[in-house]
């Protein structure tokens, strides 16, 4: 993706259904789409545009973030954060408020045991 771009538009065949991905997060070569409604996380080579693997998220994922150790999602419905590793397998998921909307990683913050 060039330096000098500014948004990304993204729809398509998301889980079974065709939904608009919500949000979209970029670490090294992936980019992890969710689809918030659709209870979809992918994860794409951002160089192909293939779908790597998708798994199901909480119902109303709209926020994500990740940094190529982590990638999290926020449910603004469910109130949740869910944490995966860089290939969506499910480490945690923790309720932290009757809604969750917004989410960012920090490489220095260590909450996180690895």
């Amino acid at each position: 993706m060039p330096a000098a771009a500014e948004s990304l538009a993204v729809s398509g065949e998301l889980g079974r259904r065709h939904v608009r991905s919500q949000h979209v997060a970029f670490a090294g070569r992936f980019a992890y789409l969710t689809s918030g409604y659709g209870s979809i996380i992918e994860r794409v080579d951002a160089a192909t545009g293939s779908v790597l693997n998708r798994v199901k998220g909480a119902y109303g994922s709209f926020e994500l973030a990740a940094d190529g150790a982590d990638v999290v999602a926020s449910s603004l419905l469910r109130g949740t954060v869910a944490i995966y590793d860089p290939q969506l397998v499910l480490r945690h998921v923790s309720s932290v408020a009757p809604a969750a909307r917004e989410i960012a990683l920090s490489s220095s913050s260590g909450w996180l045991n690895r």
